[in-house]
């Protein structure tokens, strides 16, 4: 061990920190600007009694959120928001989160 002393420390430093410097998912959204990417799965509409559409499910739906004072906002910017949802966040790990919005119609 002592003739590669930069070598063993680099690898037990590896092996003593592999997975720990994952904890992306915040404790909070508050605050934070989000870009949200939804796939819509396949729809169907009815565009008059005998005859109807398939939307296919290659469609993606984009939306920019800002979450502020527990209120969750959708837009283009900060300064640009125009409505706003509900939501629920929820912290499962330090790698994986819920995210569930909706509208009221």
């Amino acid at each position: 061990m002592n003739k590669y002393p930069i070598f063993y420390t680099f690898c037990y430093f590896i092996l003593i920190s592999f997975g720990r410097a994952a904890d992306w998912a915040p404790d909070s959204l508050e605050g934070k600007f989000l870009k949200i990417t939804t796939e819509l799965e396949d729809m169907e509409i009815a565009l008059d009694e005998n005859e109807t559409y398939i939307i296919p499910k290659k469609i993606r739906e984009v939306t920019y959120n800002y979450i502020e004072n527990g209120s969750m906002y959708v837009g283009f910017n900060k300064e640009h928001m125009y409505r706003q949802i509900f939501f629920n966040y929820t912290k499962l790990s330090p790698i994986n989160c819920n995210l569930e919005f909706w509208t009221q119609l």
